[in-house]
Parts: structure tokens; C-alpha cells; sequence
């Protein structure tokens, strides 16, 4: 024995030989049995087929729950009333008072919408952020200043001399609305796909063209405003109204256009009272074009529309899966801050969409189409309970694509909600104009006007009203806080009341005002 080296270390040396040989002879043990036991001739014969077997029951079972789940949803559906197809949609065939406008000669949605875009992206005299100039800063009272869509180097000193400089650039944008306008007096306008065969382009180009001639016609309304050109503007706040009010494919992006066109209009019809551009046959004229209520029925069109357009796209996913790759890779992102990990998930969640069984898309559809019929029993007008419900259907909610749908729909509810709220200030205070031109002065209350108004939808009470120290008045909503800060109005989307004025008022809320109720 070497006495140098101490007896515990043997030990543990003698111990680990005795383990490796252990594991060599079951090593070896288990292999005898796999080459010589196991019966290899009839597992390779008939392995594969076992293989195949337990696929196709696999992929025949995914696809019968999933064509039951769509069955018993339509069934559900139908009890409702509620529409399932694509095609129920569409509405009846243009007659002599309406224009489709895809048919008009070189406004096709598509080809418009290029268009439009030729001025705004290629002309180096408008100013690149001018866009960011466009919400109206309420608390101060003033409309949108147009000499700052020109480029510093070239802006004039005052808004007429601006809205002539602007006319000269945006030549050709003006003609292309004059000429639309001409083609569609009196006409029902419709953003409609080009047939009732699903494209996913037809979609995209409608909802582009009607929105960039929107943005058009709020542009030139505002400088016939500078420009004191009452009679084009009044074409542009009817053609906005024709824009609003167009027949379109309901989805969530239509809606969330034509609250967008909404608010166009009802910034410029603000800044027109606010320069008193209107007289009182124009605020008449605006006050019939509205519309009696902005309630949720609409919403509820679109929401179920949205319904049918996704169903018919989850049926093209099941013959395309390109195409649901690729709509995959627009709608979700995947890092984990390694590029080559984030490449290697991608490959395999690609490969997962490719391989899935149809009856997973089936499924989706009816659990889309769940989603639609929960929401269709909430009654008009209830707000609150349809933020609930929407809110609950994207914490439940198990595919991917309807989980980035359900998040959308409480977003947009909101906005659809603050919509509400902004269009019925808009005809309160067309009132308040039409009596205070017949009367000289505003009433000191609602009830002096002699109208019956719909509530402030976040409050579910009457809309506030007060009359200024200067005489002028304000109203306002509570807004998406629901926190009645008597009229102090946003400084950002979820701060501070949403108001109708004339005149400045207070710094628009935010921590000061908070601590003034506090104080308070």
C-alpha cells in the first residue's frame, strides 16, 4: 500500500470503480435486450403505420371538435339572431341616389388612397410635424393654427396668407376633392369591398381611401375658414358628414374611421362657431345631418361584422398557411434578447402554425364568435357593462389571434365611448348657439333650450353646464377617469373632463388640478 497517500481517498476511488462497472454491465444488459428481444422485423413493418394511424385519428378528432364547436356556435348565433356570413353583410344593390365609390373614374379605393399620399409625403414646404399640431389645445379656446403645417422658412404671419401658400401646394389634393365631391352630391357613399368574395386587400384599401379624403376635407375646411370661403366650407362639413355616414363592411377599423371622421367634423365645426362662420341656417343645416343617437347599436354592427370577417379568414388560413404565418408575424413578436433563440422559436412556431389541424381554426372561429354574442346582449347605451364584458372575454380568451382581437375591443369601446360624449357636446352646443343668436345671450340652464339630451355616458347622469364669469358657456363630460373636475379638460387621452367652450379657461388638468381636489 502507499502510505502517502491517506486510507479515505481508496476508499472513494475503490467506491466509483465499483459504480462505473455497475452501470457498464446494465449498459451493456440493456443493449443485449434491445438487439436480440426486442422484435424489430414487425415494429419497422408496421411502426410506421401505427404512426400514421394515431396522426390521422389525432388530426380526425382535432377536426371533428372543431367543426362541432363551429356548428353548436352558429346554432347559438341563430337563437340570437345574430349574422355568421361574410355576405350577410353587404347591403343591397346600388340604386340611382348612391355612389359606389370604387366605381367613380380614378377614385377606386386603392388608387385614391396613392394618391392622396403623393403631396402629403413629396412636398418639402409642409412641415413634417404638422401632424402633431392637429389636436386642438381646448383649454386655451383656439382653433388649430394653420400657418404651422408650412415649413418654418416659408410661414407667413397670418392664416390667410398661409391657407393661399397652402392652396398653391396641395393644387392637385384639392382638385381630386373638388372633383369627388361634384361626383357624389346627394349620394349615399360606399367603401365597399370590390364583391362579396373575401380579400383581405379589399379592406385595406377601402378603410385607406375614405380616411385620407377625411383628413382632405377637414384640411381645406379649415382653410376655407382663414380664408372666409363660407360656402366651401359648408360643402366640406356636408361632404365630412357624407364620409361618416358612408356604407361600409363593419369591422373595428371602419368604426374606428368614422369616429375618427366624427371628430374631424366636430373640430371644425367648433372652430367655425368659435370664428362665427355659421349663421343660423348653417347651424340648422349641421343640427338635422346629425345623427339622433351615437349609442352602442353601431358598435355592436361592427363588432359581429368583425365577427364574419375573421371567420372567413380563419377559413383561408386552414387551405393558406402561409398566410396565417404571416399574419402571425404581424400580429405577435417574439424576443427574448437573443437573436438566434428568437430565431430558432420562430422557425418552430411557424412550423407549429403549418401543422396544426383545421380544427383548431375552428374552433377559434367559434370562440371568436362566442365572443360576439356576449357582447351582443348588452343593451344600448350601456357602456360600463360592455367595458366589463369585453374586458372579461380577453382574460378568457385561448387562440392568439381572437386574445389580440378581445384586447383591441375594450380600447376601442373606450374611444367609441368618448366619441359618444364629444358628438352629444357637439349638439349641445349647436343649440346654445341657435338661442344665443335669437337671443343675445346663453341660457343660464339646459332646460331653457327645450331639448331632451342624452347623458354623459361615463357619469350616466346629464352633462354639466355653467355659464362663465365672461357670460360664455361650458359643458362638459366627466370623461374616461370619471372624475368631474368642473370642466378643467385634458392634457392627456385618460386625463381631465372632455368640454365645449368658447373661451380659455383654467391650465388643462393634470397634477395641479388633482391637488386642488385633493385640497379641496
Amino acid at each position: 500500500m502507499d502510505r502517502n497517500v491517506p486510507a479515505p481517498m481508496l476508499a472513494n476511488d475503490w467506491n466509483l470503480a465499483i459504480v462505473v462497472a455497475s452501470m457498464r454491465r446494465f449498459i451493456n444488459k440493456a443493449l443485449w435486450l434491445v438487439v436480440h428481444k426486442i422484435p424489430w422485423k414487425p415494429i419497422l413493418i408496421w411502426g410506421p403505420w401505427v404512426i400514421v394511424l394515431l396522426a390521422l385519428a389525432f388530426y380526425g378528432i382535432e377536426n371533428w371538435r372543431g367543426a362541432e364547436a363551429w356548428r353548436k356556435a352558429q346554432l347559438q348565433a341563430k337563437s340570437q339572431g345574430i349574422k355568421t356570413s361574410y355576405s350577410d353583410f353587404f347591403p343591397e344593390p346600388l340604386s340611382s341616389r348612391e355612389a359606389g365609390f370604387s366605381n367613380l373614374p380614378g377614385l377606386g379605393g386603392q388608387s385614391l388612397s396613392n394618391r392622396l399620399d403623393l403631396q402629403r409625403s413629396g412636398t418639402p414646404e409642409l412641415n413634417v410635424d404638422r401632424r402633431a399640431h392637429r389636436n386642438i389645445e381646448r383649454w386655451k379656446a383656439s382653433p388649430e393654427d394653420i400657418r404651422l403645417w408650412l415649413d418654418p422658412s416659408i410661414r407667413p404671419s397670418n392664416k390667410k396668407d398661409a391657407a393661399l401658400e397652402l392652396e398653391r401646394i396641395m393644387k392637385n389634393e384639392f382638385s381630386l376633392l373638388t372633383k369627388t365631391r361634384e361626383a357624389t352630391t346627394g349620394s349615399t357613399l360606399r367603401f365597399l369591398p370590390a364583391s362579396h368574395q373575401f380579400s383581405f386587400s379589399d379592406k385595406t384599401s377601402n378603410v385607406a381611401g375614405r380616411s385620407k379624403l377625411a383628413a382632405l376635407a377637414r384640411d381645406d375646411a379649415l382653410i376655407s375658414l382663414a380664408l372666409q370661403d363660407s360656402e366651401r366650407l359648408s360643402k366640406d362639413i356636408l361632404f365630412l358628414f357624407q364620409l361618416a355616414q358612408a356604407e361600409v363592411y363593419p369591422t373595428q377599423m371602419n368604426d374606428l374611421i368614422t369616429s375618427a371622421i366624427w371628430g374631424d367634423l366636430e373640430e371644425v365645426v367648433w372652430s367655425a362657431i368659435k370664428e362665427r362662420a355659421l349663421s343660423h341656417e348653417g347651424l340648422l343645416l349641421i343640427l338635422n345631418h346629425l345623427p339622433e343617437s351615437f349609442g352602442l347599436d353601431s358598435f355592436n354592427d361592427n363588432v359581429q361584422g368583425q365577427c364574419a370577417w375573421n371567420s372567413e379568414a380563419y377559413d383561408v388560413f386552414k387551405e393558406d398557411r402561409d398566410r396565417l404565418v404571416e399574419q402571425m408575424k404581424w400580429s405577435t413578436s417574439i424576443s427574448t434578447g437573443y437573436s438566434q433563440l428568437d430565431e430558432i422559436t420562430e422557425k418552430a412556431q411557424n412550423f407549429g402554425y403549418r401543422i396544426m389541424p383545421k380544427g383548431w381554426l375552428d374552433q377559434a372561429k367559434a370562440e371568436n364568435l362566442r365572443q360576439a354574442l356576449v357582447l351582443a346582449k348588452v343593451a344600448d347605451g350601456d357602456f360600463a357593462s360592455y367595458i366589463r364584458l369585453a374586458s372579461q372575454n380577453e382574460e378568457t380568451t385561448k387562440y392568439s389571434l381572437n386574445k389580440i382581437l378581445a384586447g383591441i375591443y375594450p380600447q376601442l369601446l373606450r374611444r367609441r365611448t368618448e366619441h359618444f360624449a364629444r358628438m352629444e357636446l357637439l349638439k349641445i352646443g349647436l343649440h346654445l348657439e341657435i338661442f344665443h343668436l335669437k337671443n343675445g345671450k346663453y341660457p343660464l340652464r339646459f332646460q331653457e333650450l327645450g331639448v331632451e339630451f342624452e347623458d354623459d355616458p361615463f357619469a350616466n347622469r346629464e352633462m354639466n353646464y355653467r355659464l362663465k364669469s365672461d357670460g360664455s358657456p361650458i359643458v362638459w363630460s366627466v370623461g374616461a377617469n370619471r372624475i368631474d373636475e368642473n370642466g378643467l379638460s385634458a392634457k392627456s387621452k385618460r386625463d381631465g373632463d372632455i368640454v365645449w367652450m368658447l373661451t380659455p379657461t383654467a391650465v388643462p388638468t393634470e397634477s395641479k388640478s388633482k391637488n386642488e381636489l385633493e385640497q379641496n
